[in-house]
């Protein structure tokens, strides 16, 4: 099994570390980590079908009143809402961080790529290829899981069972993404960019 090739490999394979062995193992133990992931996916969904397959379903589907599906999508809107800032949120860390990478490296001046990346840039772009590849996996596992418990709970209690696990386990998935947006934040949002603003080179004339 050969996961499809991510964006958690690609600082890694910059070729400004094309020869770097620290940064090569921890693209490395990425995929270990991935390929790891999608093999519990993968059993994951083998088992759903084998439930579909092996197990009847109840003679009478289960029902719900109005308001309990009403709540079920309101937990699942309010958790999507959280997961949407948590992704900003990141995306605005990302940036401040280069920012400030590219200013640490270079005293306030104006830059351009470098082919030679020091010790400490590649010692960050590693720490943040191993999280990406952590990242990668769980959200991977979280979204299989989701799909998986859906599938089965509709398949044995019928429709309106699916869709309240639909939105139930929909709710978990966001909460779970919020949890690895938010813990992105703190080391691979950081880190990772602050060390991609230092790959630089000083620019004569701005």
């Amino acid at each position: 099994v050969r996961p499809i090739q991510a964006d958690y490999l690609k600082d890694s394979q910059d070729p400004a570390y094309a020869n770097s062995r620290l940064v090569g193992t921890a693209a490395t133990a990425a995929r270990v980590l991935v390929t790891g992931a999608t093999l519990v996916a993968k059993a994951v969904e083998a088992g759903a079908r084998t439930f579909t397959e092996k197990t009847k379903p109840v003679n009478t589907p289960m029902t719900f009143q109005p308001t309990t599906h009403n709540y079920v999508r309101q937990i699942h809107n309010y958790s999507a809402t959280g997961a949407s800032i948590s992704s900003k949120a990141v995306g605005t860390v990302t940036h401040h961080a280069q920012n400030f990478g590219a200013k640490l490296a270079g005293k306030g001046e104006s830059y351009q790529r470098s082919s030679n990346p020091g010790l400490i840039n590649k010692g960050l772009i590693a720490f943040g290829t191993i999280a990406d590849g952590i990242d990668y996996a769980s959200k991977l596992i979280l979204t299989t899981s989701s799909q998986a418990a859906t599938t089965m709970a509709g398949h044995r209690y019928g429709a309106e069972a699916e869709e309240v696990a639909r939105g139930l386990t929909g709710a978990v998935k966001n909460v779970g993404l919020v949890y690895v947006d938010a813990s992105g934040i703190s080391r691979r949002a950081v880190v990772k960019s602050v060390a991609k603003g230092m790959v630089v080179g000083r620019v004569k004339g701005g």
